[in-house]
């Protein structure tokens, strides 16, 4: 199941025929072997969306896999709703060099190609303390591929990291693996804004945002069509369609690096009625599967496909061939 059959009515309704079209296939020939290249590993580094981005990649190509163990095998050392972070947890530095990772193909062969995660909330965990440093030890390289996503865990100092962010990468980006940044999703809470409200519990009651007066056009865009007086909610149903605060600010930051960028707000934005439950009741941050993980990985797949020359002057090579071109515009 790609994604509910809700969703599935409502994007055939709207002619959104493309993630329904998707194949394991289409991911897998930006990851695995061709020709006389090995495969490459897909890095996702991030908070508990970037956890929820990694299980939908892993059921994309369940077909791809054929051992069903992951490493590391403890899975305490992976929860993405208990707000520790990898790092953290794993005391030794043997420990901190194995992210939780999926490797493919019929060997088990990580030169068949393999996804991985490594948990940080924030760039600091990121840069600090979790994965980038890292990178080297765990053997990543140019060849990989590396999707990076936080958001959700700050207020102040979001651009101040980003602005970081993207001075480490220029630094780094002979040695570094292709960098795709992630949009923070969408929440639902019942409020204005449909963030959450801090000191509060679940469960919680999910609403449309800004009392419902954004729509999604069949092309993708979002419109705010507030008429009324109440200049919170117009305000707010003007944010929405901007992607939210902390995706104005990614944009402004990210938008002219040269950094490419998966941005899957708009697509993601009506799922309000598609949240879970996180174990100790229902909650408006984190998304069923399937449903909005399973967008973003139709949504990183259409921003490889609109980066094949850069990934190719990347990689120092031409292996990637007779890709076809992005569907939507990301």
């Amino acid at each position: 199941r790609w994604l509910q059959k809700a969703t599935k009515l409502e994007w055939l309704a709207r002619g959104w025929t493309a993630p329904l079209q998707l194949t394991p296939c289409d991911l897998w020939r930006f990851i695995g072997p061709t020709g006389k290249y090995p495969g490459r590993t897909l890095w996702v580094i991030g908070d508990s969306q970037g956890f929820s981005l990694y299980e939908s990649l892993k059921c994309f190509l369940h077909g791809f896999v054929t051992d069903v163990r992951e490493s590391p095998d403890d899975p305490a050392e992976m929860d993405p709703f208990d707000g520790i972070n990898l790092a953290p947890k794993l005391k030794t530095a043997a420990q901190r060099v194995h992210p939780k990772c999926k490797t493919l193909g019929a060997k088990g062969d990580p030169a068949d190609g393999r996804i991985c995660l490594m948990r940080a909330d924030e760039w600091k965990d990121m840069i600090k303390t979790t994965a980038l440093p890292l990178l080297t030890a765990v053997e990543a390289t140019r060849r990989d591929i590396l999707v990076m996503n936080t958001g959700l865990h700050y207020s102040p100092t979001l651009q101040e990291d980003l602005e970081e962010m993207v001075a480490w990468y220029k630094a780094n980006n002979a040695t570094s693996p292709f960098l795709v940044w992630k949009d923070t999703p969408p929440q639902h809470f019942d409020n204005v804004v449909g963030e959450y409200a801090a000191g509060t519990k679940p469960p919680f009651t999910c609403k449309p945002h800004a009392g419902g007066f954004v729509n999604v056009t069949d092309d993708h865009k979002l419109v705010a069509w507030y008429s009324g007086e109440d200049e919170i909610l117009a305000t707010a149903a003007v944010n929405v369609t901007r992607g939210g605060w902390r995706n104005e600010v990614a944009q402004r930051v990210i938008g002219n690096s040269g950094i490419a960028m998966s941005l899957t707000w708009n697509e993601t934005e009506p799922l309000w009625q598609h949240h879970r439950s996180n174990g100790a009741g229902y909650e408006c941050t984190h998304y069923c599967m399937p449903s909005a993980p399973q967008v973003w990985v139709h949504g990183l797949v259409q921003t490889l496909r609109s980066h094949v020359a850069e990934l190719n002057a990347h990689f120092g090579s031409e292996e990637l061939q007779d890709i076809p071109p992005a569907s939507w515009p990301y």
